[in-house]
This record gives C-alpha cells, structure tokens and sequence, in this order.
C-alpha cells in the first residue's frame, strides 16, 4: 500500500490531511520546492495518533519526491543529551545527520530543555537551530507535545524566536468513542 493510500484511509486528523493536500498541490506545481522542509509542531493528548502521523508524513514526503528517505528517526531527549557538557552538541549533530533527507520526530519535545539552567538541553536547542538553519531544505523536523498548551509555551518562552521558526502546527484531537 502506498503512502497516499493510507493517507486516504486515515479517518479524522481533518487539519493534518489539509497541510498535506497543501503540501502534495504545491509542490506538484513547482511552486515552492522547499515545502515539506523545515520544523513543524505537532501537538495533542496521548493517544493522538501523532507519531503515527508523522511516520507517514514522513512516507508521503518521500513519495511526493521531497525526500530521498521515507525512513522517519524517532528520538527523545535521551537520544540527544550525553554525560557531559559540549558531547551534547556532538550526540545531536550526529543525529540530525542521520536524518539529514528526511525526518527527526523528537517525542515530548518540551523535556529538551527543562528550565533556562538546563545547559544539556540549551546546547541542544543551540545545535538543533544551528543545524536547520544550515540544512533547511534538507529535512523535516517535527516537535511533538502532549498537553501542549502549556508545554509548548514553556520550551517557545526559553527559546526566543522558536515560534518564527514553526513552518505548520497541528493540533491533534481527542478520538471519540
């Protein structure tokens, strides 16, 4: 089954089907090769369907020609942070190469940086921004956030200018039922 075949059955997800429709029409018309790079939110409850979401955001970007990888890295803060000060930059540069055509999903992005004393995460942060700043159109960086009204609030007030960066935020909703 193809990514868009699947995209086609997803039931729900009303906002994330629209950013991709948006994102398959342009990019088919040749208006903005770029899109489909860059950092995107993606924010709701547990049990959302949010890393579901972004293994197959992942797929239809490889499949839309965006990417020449349809594999999706999936990490958290352990997969970024090491022993001691200035390895971090090194464990996430590392990563973000990795995942250099394609995608870093970062699960609970908010416990990368815990407070403004936090150095691991703001080197992380640090090398994050750096990182696509340079490689932009290179890959797709997706935060997720559970409860992200406050969450997302707390990591956007310890980095200045994150919210700029945000290329599309996608709230997920409840499943009913």
């Amino acid at each position: 089954m193809t990514a868009f075949e699947k995209f086609d059955n997803l039931v729900g997800m009303e906002h994330f089907k629209k950013m991709i429709e948006k994102i398959k029409y342009i990019h088919e018309k040749g208006l903005n090769k770029k899109i489909g790079t860059g950092i995107y939110v993606f924010a709701g409850n547990p049990s959302t369907d949010k890393t579901t979401a972004a293994k197959l955001f992942g797929e239809l970007l490889h499949e839309i020609g965006l990417f020449k990888n349809e594999n999706i890295i999936i990490a958290t803060r352990n997969d970024f942070v090491a022993e001691f000060v200035g390895q971090s930059r090194v464990k996430t540069k590392d990563l973000l190469e990795k995942a250099l055509d394609g995608v870093l999903y970062i699960d609970e992005a908010d416990s990368l940086m815990k407070d403004k004393n936090d150095f691991f995460g703001k080197e992380v942060m640090e090398t994050i921004f750096l990182f696509m700043y340079e490689n932009y159109d290179k890959i797709c960086l997706i935060l997720s956030f559970s409860d992200y009204r406050g969450k997302f609030e707390k990591l956007d007030n310890l980095n200045p200018g994150l919210r700029s960066k945000i290329s599309e935020f996608i709230a997920f909703e409840d499943h009913n039922g």
